[in-house]
């Protein structure tokens, strides 16, 4: 039914930024550091079977931050 779907969804939005997060956290605090764990997070966001763009728009734009500072 719709609201499983919309659970199961939610659920799986929510690792994905878990993991996303931990990600992040684990690098070096560098831009290279930054940059290859875009990199590479991008290569294995394939929990849904295919590479989602938005995942890697806020990785950019994390990046963006960080020159920033």
């Amino acid at each position: 039914n719709a609201l499983t779907q919309a659970e199961d969804a939610f659920v799986a939005n929510v690792e994905a930024q878990n993991n996303y997060t931990a990600s992040a956290l684990a690098t070096s605090g560098t831009i290279e550091g930054v940059t290859a764990s875009i990199c590479e997070q991008y290569g294995k966001m394939s929990t849904d079977g295919y590479y989602t763009y938005t995942s890697l728009a806020q990785g950019l734009n994390d990046l963006g931050d960080k020159c920033n500072e």
